[in-house]
């Protein structure tokens, strides 16, 4: 479900208005949507959205930009920063997927991107960042000893990533399951397939009972 029009007597918001033209730019497709039709779809007046925007770049950059503000975010969380790695990674992983499937319409376009313009080239730069920093995450638990060893860091890390952005092709607001929902769903099947078996034994074993010595 895309986000509502916006009324035309609303105190223009530029920030709101990059969302909106989020949806509009993944229905359309960006080189196809002219700032015409973003105004018509959002229902704004034309004059009112060249007043306040210059092109359309403009609004797929505040709209990305945020997108990745919010990822980026996600590392300097609190949780995300002490612990065990493995539990730093199960954090991250959630919030990660929460992040995306609350800004799918701009994960959808920065995951489509090729860096055909230097603004594209700049989106894959963070893009890049974002990936070496969950990757360096899935590193540290590997050398842990709480991931499996016998796949790569690197691969398990993009399958992480890559299972999280297929979301957004089918992920909807309104539907069943919560952003939460399928976050929590998501850490425990990827992470749990990933856990090396010594540590999936210790989490299962129950807690040791201490022997009472007789005296007599």
């Amino acid at each position: 479900m895309g986000r509502p029009a916006m009324s035309a007597r609303a105190p223009f918001d530029v920030d709101a208005v990059a969302a909106a033209a989020m949806d509009v730019f993944l229905r359309r497709g960006y080189a196809a949507t002219s700032m015409d039709q973003i105004a018509e779809t959002l229902g704004i007046r034309k004059a009112s959205l060249y007043h306040h925007v210059a092109s359309k770049e403009e609004l797929l950059r505040r709209g990305v930009e945020r997108a990745f503000d919010a990822l980026t975010a996600v590392f300097d969380e609190p949780s995300a920063r002490h612990g065990r790695a493995i539990d730093r990674l199960r954090y991250v992983l959630t919030r990660i997927t929460e992040v995306t499937l609350a800004r799918a319409a701009e994960a959808s376009l920065v995951i489509r991107t090729r860096g055909n313009t230097p603004f594209e080239e700049a989106i894959i730069h963070r893009r890049r960042a974002i990936d070496a920093a969950f990757a360096a995450l899935v590193g540290a638990a590997a050398d842990e000893g709480t991931l499996r060893a016998d796949m790569p860091p690197v691969l398990l890390a993009r399958m992480m990533l890559g299972t999280t952005n297929a979301l957004t092709e089918w992920y909807r607001a309104d539907g069943v399951l919560t952003a939460a929902e399928i976050a929590q769903a998501v850490a425990a099947m990827l992470l749990d397939g990933a856990r090396a078996p010594s540590a999936v034994s210790a989490a299962a074993a129950p807690p040791r009972r201490e022997r009472r010595v007789r005296r007599g």
